[in-house]
């Protein structure tokens, strides 16, 4: 934990400006236990103090959100971004940035503070924030269709596929979405390494959301409620892992059972080593098993089969689940939730930490009448 004052006079007294948050246990879990993806996102205070919250949050290995830090901020900009991410980057041990992708919503002020502190980090802005802007001249339930078809393509030839359909239905909407840079939204430019094909922030918004309740209080209270649903969440965690049967988490294994049900649409063909061609009407696929990998790439971007793959192995006997990466494991979760927060005294009990008195920040005037609630883009 770190906190930052500031004075607004020389001799002025102490104001509160940041606190940052990184518990040792949801450290430890996330590197034992998750992916090197990390998304961002900040939401504003609803308190008399205003100012905004940062998150970092990661996935575990059901694919569920995993907090990892969070910071009170007196403004979203550049300078409590780098504060953030420097901090989160030394309590993460990140001194090679290559293997680590971020996820933003092209925050204020965040692109180039990823830029200089991760330089090597893949950086993915969330599809859904692009649909939000380019949907305001582009609307129907039609077009966001054939946006998400264009987001979700696994392949270049995919995703050619798509924006052909989208430039028949309308050229200027075709024009309008080219002028996103592809390689950091759509899933055909994502790296395969980190075994998570998400174009979105929806993690970051899932924990922004379980803090509604406590953003409108003041600091430590609120803080408070933050540390006792991290502890609680752990525990309930814990108490899931005892009950799950099998080596691979629930929520990858519907997943994998989806793809099952697939396979079956798919034919294929044997060359007597380990190459496979799979095929369905002008679709065709290659699936080397050993490689694990398939020219659709949805296998090599998730670490989870793809219909193509387990065709493949019921023709030569093997188990899908075999194949399911180790990152979603029941023993890479149990890894995640080993950690668990220790419980503390009340306030009554706090011992005084000493040093300068630390005086609220001033309160802001805000003009126009107070906001309580996100404002909605059209497409939501």
């Amino acid at each position: 934990m770190k906190i930052l004052t500031t004075r607004t006079i020389p001799d002025g007294p102490c104001l509160f400006q940041r606190i940052y948050c990184c518990f040792g246990a949801m450290k430890r879990g996330f590197l034992d236990g998750c992916r090197k993806i990390i998304g961002l996102d900040g939401c504003f205070l609803k308190g008399l103090l205003k100012g905004e919250i940062l998150t970092a949050v990661g996935r575990d290995a059901n694919n569920n959100m995993y907090p990892i830090a969070w910071a009170v901020v007196e403004i979203e900009n550049t300078s409590s971004w780098s504060w953030f991410l420097e901090l989160l980057k030394e309590d993460l041990q990140i001194v090679d940035s290559s293997p680590w992708t971020v996820i933003s919503d092209q925050q204020k002020g965040l692109i180039n503070v990823i830029q200089a502190l991760l330089p090597q980090a893949k950086h993915r802005n969330c599809a859904r924030h692009i649909h939000a802007n380019w949907s305001k001249e582009h609307r129907g339930t039609y077009m966001k269709k054939l946006f998400w078809m264009c987001a979700r393509s696994t392949s270049q030839s995919q995703l050619q596929e798509s924006l052909e359909l989208l430039g028949k239905k309308d050229s200027k909407a075709r024009e309008d979405i080219e002028k996103y840079p592809f390689k950091l939204w759509c899933k055909a430019f994502l790296r395969t390494s980190v075994k998570c094909d998400a174009v979105d922030n929806n993690m970051s918004e899932a924990f922004n959301r379980t803090l509604i309740g406590c953003r409108s209080k003041s600091i430590i209270p609120m803080l408070e409620d933050i540390r006792v649903g991290m502890m609680t969440r752990i525990a309930m965690k814990r108490q899931h892992a005892g009950r799950w049967k099998g080596n691979i988490c629930p929520n990858v294994k519907k997943i994998l059972n989806g793809n099952i049900m697939n396979s079956s649409k798919w034919r294929l063909v044997f060359n007597g080593d380990d190459g496979y061609e799979v095929k369905r009407g002008k679709y065709q696929y290659k699936v080397k098993l050993e490689g694990q990998t398939c020219s659709c790439r949805l296998w090599d971007l998730t670490g989870i089969p793809c219909s193509h793959a387990i065709c493949a192995m019921f023709d030569c006997g093997k188990d899908p689940e075999s194949y399911v990466d180790e990152c979603y494991s029941l023993a890479a979760f149990k890894r995640t939730y080993a950690h668990t927060l220790e419980p503390i005294n009340g306030e009554t009990a706090w011992p005084n930490a000493g040093g300068e008195k630390i005086h609220p920040p001033l309160p802001k005037k805000m003009s126009g009448r107070p906001k309580k609630k996100r404002i909605r883009e059209e497409s939501e």
